[in-house]
Parts: structure tokens; C-alpha cells; sequence
């Protein structure tokens, strides 16, 4: 018999989108390999350019992928939080991690996972070969939020359709139409997140605030009206 602590961790694989699909026996390997690393906010899960050869499981808190712009600013590029892979596609790829993931919330609880089960069961196993496709979708869907996010007009369009996606992807939502997103970002990481400047994203939130529709927690953000936000999507 397995012992406890990796049949716990076989259960975390299967809970997670990238490994729910993967054939049992790999995800036996795959859990004995794991490792599970606790990082606080700032902390680099990898930088930009180092050898992608591991799956990295997000068990708690967000982490964000950035790219260092030439200004020495940084531009972040995707989020990811809870059960959700990050870095997959380099991994898929046998390719160097192309932007540096950082821990974004206080606490984020990562673990990682050897890829060479992975690689060596797909060109014989339809079922994993299938998991590991959508989980290059999966990167493609958050690049197209992203893009979605940007392009979505003013700065008070883009910041909710943001909180949009963020509840979509992991926001409860309640009995009476709102909801609780367990995410936490600071203005000024909501404001890279949109392109606008901290004064004008503080301004937005704050209206918000007063007006009933959006409140900052402790733990993230409560949106208490989401269809106003979509109204403001629509530019109503």
C-alpha cells in the first residue's frame, strides 16, 4: 500500500485541471516525485529563461507571470491561482520559462511535479496526450483574458472586465447574485493589470466602494453588484 502522505498528494493531482484526466498509473509516478514549497509575496517560483523541466501545481494563493519591460518596469501577463498549472506550455514544450512567475498574495503553496512521466506516457497514452492539450488551452484561454482585459476600452471597462474574470475563474458566488473572489491585489497590481495608472484605478475602485458595487476585503474582493459591472463592460 502507497503511503498517506502520496496517496494525499494523488488525490491534489486529480483535483487539479491539468492531471484530473491522467491515466492512474502516471499519476501514481507523478505523485512520488512531487514536492510542495511555500512562497511569500514577491518570492520567484522560477525566472525568465531557466529550463522548464518540472509541472508546477498552484495548492493556494495567485501567482502572476510578468515580463521585465525595457523601462525596468514589469508588465504582468497572466494570473493564476488554486488548482490551476502555471508554466505548462514551456514544459509541454521542452522550452525555457519565456517571463518570471512570482508569488503575488501573501502566501502561495506550490508543488511541483516531475514532467518526464508526463512526456514519456503521451505519444502512447491517448488519455494523457488529450489532458496535456487541454492544458495548452487552458494557457491560451488566459492569454486571450488578458488580451480581453486590455482591449476591453476605458481604464474603468478594463478594470471590470478584470474583476469579471477574476470571479469567473475563482470567485463563490452567493444565493442573492453576489460574489466572493478570495484573490488579493493591492491598486497598484490591479492597475498593472489594466494598464492604467494607480491614481485612476483607486478612483474607479473607491466610486465603486460608495456606490455599493464593489468592496475590498481582507481576504480579496466581495462584488456585491457583478451586473453593474457588466453594465460598465458594456459601456452603460
Amino acid at each position: 500500500m502507497r503511503p498517506s502522505s502520496q496517496t494525499r498528494v494523488e488525490r491534489l493531482l486529480r483535483a487539479s485541471r491539468l492531471f484530473s484526466d491522467v491515466d492512474d498509473d502516471v499519476v501514481i509516478e507523478l505523485a512520488a516525485s512531487a514536492h510542495a514549497r511555500e512562497l511569500r509575496v514577491g518570492e520567484p517560483l522560477w525566472r525568465a529563461g531557466e529550463v522548464a523541466s518540472r509541472f508546477t501545481l498552484i495548492r493556494s494563493g495567485l501567482v502572476k507571470v510578468v515580463r521585465h519591460t525595457p523601462d525596468g518596469g514589469e508588465a504582468i501577463v497572466g494570473l493564476f491561482g488554486p488548482r490551476e498549472s502555471v508554466g505548462a506550455a514551456a514544459v509541454l514544450g521542452a522550452s525555457p520559462y519565456p517571463a518570471d512567475a512570482v508569488a503575488a498574495s501573501d502566501v502561495v503553496v506550490a508543488l511541483y511535479v516531475d514532467a518526464s512521466p508526463v512526456l514519456r506516457a503521451m505519444p502512447r497514452r491517448p488519455r494523457t496526450a488529450a489532458a496535456m492539450n487541454r492544458a495548452l488551452l487552458d494557457h491560451t484561454r488566459a492569454l486571450q483574458e488578458k488580451i480581453a482585459v486590455m482591449s476591453a476600452g476605458s481604464v474603468e471597462q478594463r478594470l471590470a472586465t478584470l474583476l469579471l474574470v477574476l470571479t469567473e475563474r475563482f470567485g463563490d458566488e452567493r444565493d442573492d447574485g453576489s460574489a466572493v473572489v478570495p484573490v488579493r491585489l493591492s491598486r497598484h497590481e490591479l492597475a498593472r493589470l489594466v494598464g492604467a495608472t494607480t491614481e485612476t484605478t483607486s478612483r474607479a475602485m473607491s466610486r465603486w466602494r460608495r456606490e455599493g458595487v464593489v468592496d475590498t476585503t481582507a481576504d480579496g474582493f466581495e462584488l456585491r453588484h457583478p451586473d453593474r459591472l457588466r453594465e460598465v463592460t458594456r459601456g452603460e
